[in-house]
């Protein structure tokens, strides 16, 4: 099932026929639309996520690191899982809006400030940018019942490795403090180098789950999700990813990442719409112009 989403990444359903007689910039502005296309590492991801979502509060939840490598997926799968909650929550209070689940990025260097101001930006509640930490915990801990929240996503956790020992250490230790206070479980999620930042807290790493979203290996998972994800472009022609050599290409190219795999996939479907051919083969991939994940930091211009 392939779901397209707005540019605002709010739940909503497109269903757009294939219509070659669109204007081209209408249609190439379809191709960059915001899609969810799901795929086997992201079931089992977003089960866990259910899982670890669905379980009683308590002082020690068990918590959820989910590790990848750069622009494999993870970002998308915060988004999926939160826009599925959020939209199936019902409204209990009438006076406060429902947010059962929230997704913030991790800050630049490891500032606590930083990460509550984020929560409370997320939840739409004021909240000073400086000052003690304590009060915000605790305004949070009274705020999260009026709004239902139960899960905080902290995305590109990895970020913590950019300050000292004594600094991860001390935001560690205030990030256990606050999974204890508010009863809920947390969601880490980033590169591999996450759980080195976790690993130095022997009491955090055993509360965080690891699973990692491996690149692809499977050809044949990998050809249907590509073949999902070339639906959605709304080309006229026929399905290309039959051809495994087509499917190789694709492989090599993004290196086996999922949003590599998006991205070189909506160049490839802009390039066939600009030349009139509307579909992808191995001649237009050679014609792509794309630069491999690993070559992109070796690159001047």
């Amino acid at each position: 099932m392939t779901e397209l989403l707005p540019p605002s990444d709010e739940a909503q359903d497109v269903v757009i026929a294939p219509n070659k007689s669109a204007p081209l910039r209408e249609r190439l502005y379809k191709i960059q639309e915001q899609k969810w296309v799901n795929y086997p590492a992201a079931t089992t991801a977003l089960r866990l996520l259910q899982e670890t979502l669905d379980q009683p509060a308590a002082d020690r939840c068990r918590c959820l690191n989910i590790q990848a490598d750069t622009n494999n997926g993870k970002t998308a799968l915060a988004k999926k899982f939160l826009r599925d909650l959020n939209k199936s929550t019902p409204k209990k209070n009438k006076d406060a809006a429902q947010i059962p689940g929230i997704h913030v990025q991790c800050p630049p260097s490891p500032n606590f400030n930083m990460l509550l101001s984020a929560i409370f930006r997320e939840v739409d509640a004021p909240c000073k940018t400086t000052g003690r930490i304590e009060p915000k915990v605790h305004q949070l801990v009274r705020l999260a019942p009026s709004i239902g929240l139960r899960i905080i996503i902290i995305d590109e956790f990895h970020n913590l490795l950019s300050g000292t020992q004594k600094q991860q250490s001390d935001f560690l230790i205030t990030l256990k403090w606050l999974t204890n206070e508010l009863r809920m479980p947390i969601v880490t999620m980033g590169t591999r180098e996450s759980t080195r930042v976790l690993q130095t807290d022997p009491q955090l790493a055993n509360r965080f789950r690891p699973y990692v979203l491996h690149p692809w290996k499977d050809l044949k998972e990998y050809a249907k999700f590509l073949a999902q994800f070339y639906s959605s472009m709304k080309l006229t022609g026929k399905n290309p990813f039959n051809s495994t050599k087509l499917v190789n290409k694709f492989l090599a190219m993004s290196e086996g990442l999922t949003g590599e795999s998006v991205d070189l996939m909506r160049v490839a479907a802009s390039l066939a719409l600009e030349k009139g051919v509307e579909t992808i083969d191995i001649n237009l991939m050679d014609e792509v112009d794309w630069i491999m994940p690993t070559n992109r930091r070796d690159w001047i211009g």
